[in-house]
Order: C-alpha cells, then structure tokens, then sequence
C-alpha cells in the first residue's frame, strides 16, 4: 500500500511538472510548484506523534497577572477622545471638493 501510494504521488509529481513546464514559466509559477513538490513530500504517514509538546497540567492560559490591577481587561477605546456634543459637521464652504467636483468645474 505504502509502494502504491509512493508511486501515485510521484505520477502526481511528474504531471504537475509537465503541467507548469507547459505553461510559461514565471517566477509564480516556478514557485507554485516547488511548494506543490514540497508539499507532496512533507506527507508523512508516520503515526509516532513524538512532536505533540501540550502539557495537559498546565492551566495557565489566562495571561492574568493576578495582581490586582485589571487595566487591559475592560479598556474603552472612547475614553482617550474627548466627545464634542456641538459638532455639527463641516461647513459646505470650508469643504474641499472632490476630484469629481473639480472636474466637472473645469
């Protein structure tokens, strides 16, 4: 099963070159298909999970500090900008006209 599936990816390689050989070669498509290869061969059926790291007794996810002070937990963007409640918006006069405005203008 092993041989097989060694054999098909390798007529998987063989007719994603000629593919991309076959089209004009650019930097993007050269590319593209080296990552195809590489992705190809990084395939590994290996069941050893050796590289599997998580320790399960630790519990520290929360990155609290636990020293009291909860500054960045309920930070309000709003709170820095001081709110002006008779803005009213910008005069038509002091307004700077548009590329379309102005050039329908000219």
């Amino acid at each position: 099963m092993k041989i097989m599936m060694m054999l098909m990816t390798m007529m998987v390689m063989l007719m994603m070159m000629m593919m991309m050989m076959m089209m004009t070669t650019t930097t993007t498509t050269t590319m593209m298909m080296v990552i195809m290869i590489v992705n190809v061969n990084y395939d590994n059926d290996d069941d050893d999970d050796d590289d599997d790291d998580d320790d399960d007794d630790d519990d520290d996810d929360d990155d609290d500090d636990d020293d009291g002070d909860d500054d960045d937990d309920n930070y309000d963007v709003n709170d820095d900008y001081e709110v002006n409640d008779n803005y009213e918006g910008c005069p038509k006069r002091n307004r700077k006209r548009g590329i379309t405005e102005t050039a329908l203008r000219a």
